[in-house]
Order: structure tokens, then C-alpha cells, then sequence
């Protein structure tokens, strides 16, 4: 079967393998089609070496040929990308190829020509007009989309797929065909004064036809009603029959709502300082109204962002108990606050080290809001802790399904095939993010995870590296000591732990990464002193140590036993 066609953007070229053309500034660059083939795979391998038996398989796959022919056809190749000071191709000696370069696909995801199922809907972020500002925009259109997301009826994509579009002057139909939904919302929002007017349309992606529109005109204290009541308008245009009444909800101060607008405006621009201007704002919209129960929910998810193992901003211990606590007062205010019942379920799981609780909390964050996506990407990590791996594929499938442009979720999927011991699809499901975005941290960290698990200790450093130079963080420079160690650097290993442990400051937040460096070095004593060190300090990390492949030179020690939680 012949692959996809797909389409590859690297500066100032773009490569169409379904035309089999290579365009340059838009005009065509006189390639001969052997030559595009041959490009066609090293770009989408980027970052990757491939062999030249590879190479010379893929490209003629039905002949014998020379490689000196392989040789003239990255020639001329050389010759055109050099010319224009691109991207290039490098021999790496007995080994093959590499194209070096920023590659986007440029294919969209979920252009397959099926037609999208009726009720599926996408929030586009609205514009901001006459002077009203970016958050309150931005955070009512959020607020639409979580609104729409109760009760199961409508299928509606996360913030974090369609909010990737800007705000204002968008192709409604490129943008339904990219997120695969039949209709979109749009909106704009003025303020002047005291009064905001909002403006809601509900449009069909295929045709751009307006199927509904209507305005808000409110005054600030009576605004927090108005993402409701679009929800309801829009569910009412969409269903066959009436929607279920709107949720009734406290009457929120007006200016702890705009405290609460602003904090999740914020919230949505993390990680650095906005973090902490987002908890600021929730805890004076709590301060202000103690009875809202989404100021609570905030501030618990700032502190379980902020405890979590990639974070690494507060001890583990601490912030998952804080983010505990706010949550719970949240639900004493609001039961059926989904966001909440996930941030308690998140800490049942890397606080408590319980996933059989994890797991029914996220149940009914789902039942809540069943287009939940980091719902259901953690109800996966719960169902992996126990063991229970094709239903924590089905949980990371659905997380994707309902935020399909999340790098974040795709690289996910690396994770879950590393924990299920799928070392040959966790290698490719890092490989396509790095492929998706060279820059993103995450997908090069995954793919050293996944390079070592392959017995490729050399790629799993490359990747190592090029993580911290994507970002140049505790957790990065952790995987990079790890790398080293298997790699027998052990001069580069012992390096980074100790970094590592001076920049952790004796509070036992990297313990679980220093003791995955010391694992590599072979010294299994030092490692299960630091796990225990994490086990003091509740880390996240805990719940998988049943799991975890690179725990494995240690289960036959009761020491490592006693440890598990």
C-alpha cells in the first residue's frame, strides 16, 4: 500500500510527496522524481538517520540498483537545499543519512475526506473589540466551551486544538476540516463602560452557513450567566430535543468573576510567572466570593501544576496537598464541578499512590464533562499503573480524539507504549512528534526514553541533548545524566546528578530522576536510598514503580519491595 500523500514545510521550501514536487518560494525547484522520492523519506525521518539499504529499499523498491546511484541523487539534493542556506543533508559515516532542519507537516491531521459526525462542535477563541480586553475574550469563549461540554449530548473539541486558530477572520471551513467537527462557534466580544456586549454565532463548517447568532448585551454583574446561556442557545439549535435546563450556579460576585476571568487567561499562558499571577487572581476571586467554586477548582489546579514531577516548582508533598484541599472545597461548593473531581483524582493518584481511586474520580469527571481531554490522558496514566494497558490505550486514544492538535497528547502516547513495554511503537510515537514540531522538549525526552529502551544508548544521548537545548530544565538535564550513564559516560552522568541534587536543594524533588542516573551508573545501593528519599517525599513517580521498565535491574531486591506503594 503506498503512503499518504503529505505535505512537509521547511523554509523556504515546501514538499508535496502527493504531487511529488518541491517548491521553493512557491516555484517549482527541476528535480527529477527519483530525487524527490529520496527527499520525501529523509525529511520525514527528520532528526533521524536512516541506512542507505534503507534508503535504497524505500526508494526503489522494485529494482536492484547501485548506491552509487544514491550517491548523485543526495548531490544534487545538497545542491539545491545549500543554494538557498537550508535545511541539509549530512552522511554519518557507515551508518547513512540525516536531514537537519525544522520540518512542520504541514498535512492536516483529520483531512480523510469523511464527513464529520453531526454534533461535533469546536470553540473558536473570540475577538476582542472596542476595547475590550484579551482576557475577557478569550476566558468567555473557554467558559462557552466548557459549558457546551456538560452532559455528553455534543462532542467538543479542548482550547488547546481550537484554540490553536486566531481569533477573528478565520476560514471556517479549513478550520472544521482541520479539527474534524461540522460546526463551529465564533464569537466577539466589546466592552464600553459598564456594559458588554457579546456576540455568539454558531456556524456550519462545510458551507460557512450561519446557523444561528444572537447578542448579549450585559452589564459586568450580570456576565457570568452569558456563557451558559449560549451553551444553552447553541445545544438547542444542535439537538433534536430540548436540552436539559442550564446548571443553576451561585451568583458570582461581578468582580470575582473578573478576577476569575483573568486568572484562567493567565492560567492558559503557563509555565512561568503567569502561574503565579493566576493563583493571585484565584485567591482574591475566593477572597471576594468564598462561595465560587471555580476560584477553588483554580487554585487547585495552579498547585497540582505546580507540585507535578515536570514542574518541580514546590515539593510534591506540599502542593499535591494543597491542591487536594481547594479541590475538595470546590466539590463541597459545586458536586458536579468536573475540573475539580479530576484535579482530586490527580492527586489520588501521585499523592495517595491510589489508581484504583484516580481512576473513579476522573469516571466522574468524565460523566461531568465527557469531552474532557486531560480527563481522560490521565484516566490512561491511572489504568497503566495498574497494569491494565489496553484500557489506558483506549482512554490515551480518546484524550487525542477530543484534543487532536495537543502535541502534548501525541507525544503521550510515547509514554503509554514505554510503560506497556511497546519499546517499537513508543519509539514512533516520539519520532512523529519530534517530526510535528523539532522545538518541542517533550518529543525529543521521550524518544531518549524510547532510544534506550531500543538498545540505541548513542540516539537516546542525541536526543537527550537536543531536549535541553529545547528547554534547559531539571527534568531535561535529568534525562540527559540517565542517558549518559547507560551510555557509559559515566564522567557526563555523575556531572549532572550532582547539578542536579545542588539545584534541588535538599528538597527531594528530582529524587526519583537522580535515582533513575544512579540505576544507569549501576549503583543500585544509591539508587534505592533516593528512591526512598521520593517515597518521603510522596513523588509522583511512585504509582509506577510496579511498572516502570527501568526499575527492572532492581525487583528482585526486597529493599526495592518494601518501597512499593
Amino acid at each position: 500500500m503506498a503512503p499518504s500523500p503529505r505535505v512537509f514545510d521547511f523554509p523556504p521550501f515546501r514538499l508535496d510527496t502527493g504531487q511529488g514536487v518541491l517548491l521553493r518560494n512557491g516555484e517549482r525547484v527541476p528535480l527529477i522524481p527519483k530525487a524527490v522520492d529520496l527527499l520525501a523519506v529523509l525529511v520525514a525521518e527528520a532528526g533521524r538517520v536512516v541506512s542507505k539499504e534503507q534508503l535504497l529499499e524505500r526508494v526503489w523498491p522494485d529494482a536492484f540498483v547501485q548506491e552509487g546511484n544514491l550517491s548523485k541523487l543526495v548531490f544534487l539534493l545538497r545542491r539545491e537545499l545549500e543554494a538557498a542556506g537550508s535545511s541539509r543533508i549530512e552522511t554519518v559515516s557507515k551508518r547513512g543519512y540525516v536531514f537537519r532542519g525544522a520540518v512542520t507537516d504541514a498535512t492536516a491531521p483529520l483531512d480523510s475526506g469523511t464527513t464529520p459526525a453531526a454534533r461535533t462542535v469546536a470553540v473558536l477563541p473570540f475577538a476582542a473589540v472596542g476595547g475590550a480586553p484579551p482576557h475577557l475574550s478569550e476566558s468567555l469563549a473557554d467558559e462557552v466551551l466548557v459549558a457546551l461540554s456538560r452532559g455528553g449530548e455534543l462532542s467538543v473539541v479542548a482550547r488547546t486544538s481550537s484554540f490553536k486558530f486566531g481569533a477573528g477572520d478565520v476560514d471556517v471551513r479549513d478550520a472544521g476540516r482541520r479539527l474534524g467537527v461540522a460546526w463551529l462557534v465564533e464569537g466577539s466580544v466589546r466592552a464600553d463602560g459598564d456594559r458588554v456586549r457579546v456576540t455568539a454565532s454558531l456556524v456550519e463548517g462545510a458551507t460557512a452557513f450561519q446557523r444561528w447568532t444572537e447578542t448579549f448585551d450585559r452589564s459586568q454583574a450580570d456576565l457570568a450567566g452569558v456563557p451558559e446561556a449560549i451553551a444553552t442557545r447553541i445545544a438547542a439549535a444542535l439537538l433534536p430535543s430540548p436540552p436539559s435546563a442550564p446548571r443553576s450556579r451561585h451568583p458570582v460576585d461581578p468582580h470575582a468573576y473578573e478576577l476569575y476571568l483573568q486568572g484562567r487567561y493567565l492560567w492558559n499562558r503557563r509555565p512561568g510567572e503567569a502561574t503565579w499571577q493566576a493563583l493571585e487572581c484565584f485567591q482574591q476571586a475566593a477572597r471576594l466570593d468564598p462561595a465560587f467554586a471555580e476560584a477553588w477548582a483554580g487554585m487547585a489546579d495552579v498547585y497540582s501544576t505546580l507540585g507535578s514531577w515536570e514542574a518541580g516548582v514546590l515539593p510534591h508533598d506540599e502542593a499535591q496537598e494543597q491542591a487536594r484541599g481547594h479541590a475538595q472545597r470546590a466539590l463541597e461548593l459545586d458536586p458536579h464541578l468536573a475540573a475539580a473531581h479530576a484535579t482530586l483524582a490527580y492527586t489520588a493518584l501521585h499523592y495517595k499512590w491510589d489508581p484504583a481511586a484516580a481512576e473513579a474520580g476522573f469516571a466522574r469527571a468524565l460523566r461531568g464533562n465527557p469531552a474532557y481531554a486531560a480527563a481522560h490522558h490521565w484516566l490512561s496514566h491511572a489504568l497503566i499503573a495498574q497494569g491494565r494497558v489496553a484500557e489506558s490505550l483506549a482512554a490515551s486514544r480518546a484524550a487525542l480524539a477530543h484534543d487532536p492538535m495537543n502535541l502534548l497528547l501525541t507525544v503521550h502516547m510515547s509514554w503509554h507504549h514505554h510503560m506497556a513495554r511497546e519499546q517499537v511503537q513508543a519509539l514512533d510515537a516520539a519520532e512523529r512528534a519530534v517530526r510535528m514540531d523539532p522545538h518541542f522538549h517533550w518529543g525529543h525526552y521521550f524518544l531518549a526514553w524510547a532510544a534506550e529502551a531500543g538498545h540505541d544508548p548513542a540516539r537516546a544521548v542525541e536526543a537527550a541533548r537536543a531536549a535541553v537545548r529545547c528547554l534547559d530544565d531539571a527534568v531535561m538535564r535529568a534525562a540527559l545524566g540517565r542517558a549518559l550513564a547507560v551510555a557509559g559516560d559515566r564522567a557526563g552522568a555523575r556531572a549532572v546528578a550532582e547539578v542536579l541534587a545542588r539545584d534541588d536543594e535538599g528538597l527531594g524533588r528530582y529524587a526519583y530522576e537522580l535515582a533513575l542516573i544512579q540505576l544507569g551508573l549501576e549503583d543500585r545501593d544509591r539508587a534505592l536510598d533516593l528512591l526512598g528519599r521520593a517515597r518521603e517525599r510522596r513523588s509522583g513517580w511512585m504509582v509506577y514503580l510496579r511498572v516502570d521498565p527501568r526499575m527492572d535491574p532492581l525487583r528482585s531486591d526486597p529493599r526495592f519491595t518494601a518501597l512499593l506503594p
